[in-house]
């Protein structure tokens, strides 16, 4: 059996682990300290970008849409097929509401789309 310091003494050449340095306390007992690597930092980095303000789209999804007037999807859905909504502008395959189109609907009392789509 070895004795602490021996131990220690291996412990220390070997340096830290990958995510871990180990080390023995003055009694003898076993530590694992946890520190990140050079490349990783201490703050959580999505906490960081959720700190970040989100630039307001121009262009809103159905999803976004409904919520942005406090209704679920499946209703602001059923109000477009209605044609109760603003004209929805097409990207490709993508459908989205314009929010300024979206905004001036809901000032004007949300009338029903005349252009008839």
């Amino acid at each position: 059996m070895m004795s602490n310091q021996t131990t220690a003494a291996r412990l220390s050449e070997r340096g830290p682990t990958k995510s871990a340095q180990v080390s023995m306390t003055q009694t003898g007992e076993r530590t694992d300290e946890t520190s990140p690597m050079p490349h990783q930092s201490r703050t959580n980095s999505s906490a960081r970008i959720d700190e970040r303000p989100m630039p307001e789209r121009l262009l809103l999804t159905a999803r976004e849409a409904a919520a942005m007037l406090g209704v679920s999807e499946r209703h602001f859905r059923a109000l477009d097929v209605s044609g109760r909504v603003p004209t929805p502008v097409r990207l490709g395959r993508s459908v989205r509401w314009p929010r300024a189109e979206l905004a001036k609907w809901v000032e004007a009392g949300a009338q029903v789309r005349t252009d008839g789509s």
